[in-house]
């Protein structure tokens, strides 16, 4: 028991002390970068230690987790075949169940297809060999506690490998917000579905995940992300493997993102070559990434060789580079009834390493369509490392149902993040617009009964001050 209470106090101080990548948050590995591997029942648990701890530091601010709840948007995917044949579409449906008691808009599936690796020690550390990576499905909107079926096809290349499979999913919001798995991950992700794949293939071209290095470190992709100068040239290298009989000349194309390379505002800069590899040679290829001006990193490498592809998502963070975020501004309740309170809240939080970053302000704001604002809130103050929140109750004059949430974050004066999220009743439940609600029937009555009273006074006034004058 002694030993236990010794662990858990080892997990809680490391947690404590030391920023990691959670909801990329920085969590910080020693120069060495000495594999760390976190599974994903670790990170979950992490997940709830960070949930339960104090966010109200600062003045006017309150807990993130209050409100923002992490894996609060499943995708329950499920296939009725568990294997399929090379060339063929792959099938998976079920639903998208939203959780949360609030509507949640501009959404999108975000897919990685595994192949499975047999040598357990590598998927200790790198997880397994990414063969696809996409937007499986995008705008999508969802009425609270809604769950809305879903279909995803995946089409199997034609010179696919045989072996084990796996579909992972990753909900997000605003292509910004992560609400089920972290998509900048290889191994916290939402919903999965375990397939195989049978062909007659014997060869391929691909990446040695276990060969990538961040500079002089080597990188290991379950892992707190390595920390690098905030302003030296960072190269990031790999092997190419040709396992095929022939020399193969594949296209590399390198992707350096911003953060990570779900939005494609994120991308920074693009980088084709084609690259030869001769029958059962390994080629070593390498990207310098220049740019300073950001916090962190994602790089992608995507290597193409006839329909099949292979990935890699090199992650990484300069040191001394603080960049604040936004995560996840939404609204309590919609449509937004007159006389009825509404929370107006987000998340942010400092990207880089500092513990808190003075001089932050985050402007919230609800408009009409037509650029009208209906009520406002203005946090400014620090902002921590770890995820906090601020909110805003208000009660509405009139009703809404089609609304626009801005939310602006300025670092030290300077615009640094934003979003634009529509609220539209008709894209979200029609049924709930508010042309189809008693509430909205009987304001909308009230309201004609006073144009048209104010109406008739005006004429019996005329009539009377008509007749006054012929009097």
């Amino acid at each position: 028991m002694r030993v236990f209470f010794s662990y858990f106090s080892a997990v809680i101080i490391f947690f404590a002390v030391c920023p990691v990548y959670l909801f990329g948050i920085p969590f910080v590995v020693h120069a060495q970068n000495i594999p760390v591997p976190f599974s994903k029942e670790f990170l979950e648990k992490t997940l709830e230690i960070q949930e339960s701890s104090s966010q109200t530091e600062l003045p006017n601010t309150v807990n993130c987790f209050d409100h923002y709840r992490f894996g609060s948007v499943k995708v329950n995917i499920d296939s009725e075949i568990k294997s399929a044949v090379s060339g063929t579409t792959f099938t998976i449906s079920g639903t998208l169940d939203n959780e949360n008691e609030y509507p949640i808009v501009d959404g999108a599936v975000y897919v990685k297809v595994f192949k499975k690796e047999i040598d357990k020690r590598k998927v200790q550390v790198n997880g397994h060999s990414i063969v696809d990576q996409f937007i499986a499905l995008d705008t999508i909107s969802l009425a609270p506690l809604e769950k809305k079926p879903i279909s995803i096809e995946w089409q199997v290349p034609a010179h696919a490998l045989s072996g084990d499979y796996q579909i992972a999913t990753y909900f997000i919001s605003a292509k910004k917000f992560n609400l089920l798995g972290l998509s900048f991950t290889d191994d916290v992700v939402g919903n999965t579905v375990n397939f195989s794949v049978l062909g007659d293939v014997r060869g391929a071209v691909s990446f040695d995940k276990y060969s990538v290095k961040t500079g002089k470190l080597k990188h290991y992709f379950i892992s707190p992300i390595p920390r690098v100068s905030a302003t030296d040239p960072v190269t990031v290298s790999a092997n190419i493997i040709n396992s095929t009989p022939t020399t193969q000349d594949v296209s590399l194309m390198w992707t350096l993102y911003y953060w990570d390379g779900v939005n494609e505002k994120n991308i920074i800069e693009r980088k084709e070559e084609v690259v030869s590899i001769q029958s059962n040679k390994t080629r070593n290829v390498t990207y310098t990434v220049n740019d300073t001006a950001h916090s962190v990193y994602y790089l992608t490498a995507q290597i193409t060789y006839k329909d099949t592809s292979s990935f890699l998502n090199v992650r990484f963070a300069r040191i001394g580079k603080d960049e604040l975020r936004i995560n996840f501004p939404a609204i309590s309740t919609f449509p937004i009834i007159k006389g009825t309170e509404t929370t107006l809240f987000s998340c942010l939080h400092n990207g880089g390493f500092s513990d808190v970053v003075e001089g932050g302000k985050l402007e919230l704001s609800l408009q009409t369509e037509d650029g009208k604002t209906i009520h406002s809130y203005t946090y400014e103050g620090g902002v921590t490392g770890l995820m906090m929140g601020v909110k805003d109750d208000f009660i509405p004059k009139k009703s809404y149902d089609n609304l626009v949430l801005v939310a602006n974050l300025y670092q030290a004066g300077v615009l640094v993040d934003s979003v634009k999220i529509n609220y539209d009743c008709a894209q979200i439940d029609p049924s709930g617009c508010l042309q189809n609600t008693s509430e909205y029937s009987l304001e909308r009555n009230t309201t004609i009964m006073v144009i048209v009273s104010l109406i008739i006074i005006a004429i019996l006034l005329l009539i009377f001050r008509k007749g006054w004058r012929n009097h």
